[in-house]
């Protein structure tokens, strides 16, 4: 039996992502819309509403689909502003929040692209080159994003190597380096406390001791740290 229609929407003013587009922003979004959409059909809706969605997003979505999809939205949702007193849609819906004007979000999305465009421009030229490599020379399209990101992530490998010198808090804990292991980059770091003891935190679990980023301009490298509870035979002989 199939399940009605289903909505996905985009909490944004039209206008003002035609002011502040990036390449960066548009996959991003683009690439999401489309994974629920998909989504929404696997679970067998027999359409999809896309509202406040850029034409060319919907059009992308559309194109992914075999269910009907109907767009709705972005003009009632201006004029309701307007009315308000507001020039657009997103002052209307960050008025009462922290950032309390759509300029702010945009001014921190931007800086975000900015530093992430660069990222993203390698890793859409990667995708390229492997569905060139594959079914020759095809336009890349938005249907191909999602197939060509899980190949990369099919054949991305690593290298892993343990620093043996490195500064521990217990005598069971290694310090391993990650590297990619087609450009020997570096990627980060993690430690590995595999087995129990007296006063460790029981559960399996991974911590983020430290996100990746750049700061002024440096990078900073992710650190985590996995916590494992295996019993160490060599310490306790009878397991």
């Amino acid at each position: 039996m199939a399940i009605p229609a289903s909505h996905i929407v985009l909490k944004m003013d039209d206008e003002a992502i035609a002011d502040d587009f990036s390449f960066g922003s548009f996959f991003f979004v683009s690439q999401k819309v489309v994974e629920f959409a998909l989504a929404l059909q696997k679970a067998r809706c027999f359409s999809v509403v896309l509202e406040c969605v850029l034409a060319l997003v919907d059009a992308a979505a559309t194109f992914a689909l075999r269910i009907p999809t109907i767009g709705i939205g972005v003009q009632l949702r201006h004029k309701f502003a307007g009315l308000l007193g507001y020039s657009n849609y997103a002052d209307y819906a960050v008025n009462h929040r922290m950032t309390n004007s759509s300029s702010k979000v945009f001014e921190f999305l931007e800086e975000l692209s900015a530093s992430l465009t660069d990222l993203a421009t390698r890793e859409l030229s990667m995708l390229k080159d492997l569905k060139k490599k594959e079914e020759g020379d095809f336009l890349f399209g938005i249907e191909d994003l999602l197939y060509y990101v899980k190949r990369i992530e099919e054949h991305g490998r690593l290298r892993f190597e343990e620093i043996t010198d490195a500064e521990v808090w217990h005598s069971d804990v290694h310090l391993y380096s990650v590297y990619d292991l087609s450009s020997s980059e570096l990627l980060g770091y993690f430690y590995l406390d595999m087995f129990s003891r007296e006063g460790k935190y029981g559960h399996t679990c991974v911590v983020a001791l430290q996100n990746g980023s750049f700061v002024n301009g440096a990078r900073k490298f992710v650190f985590s740290l996995c916590l494992v509870s295996h019993v160490c035979w060599k310490r306790d002989k009878t397991t």
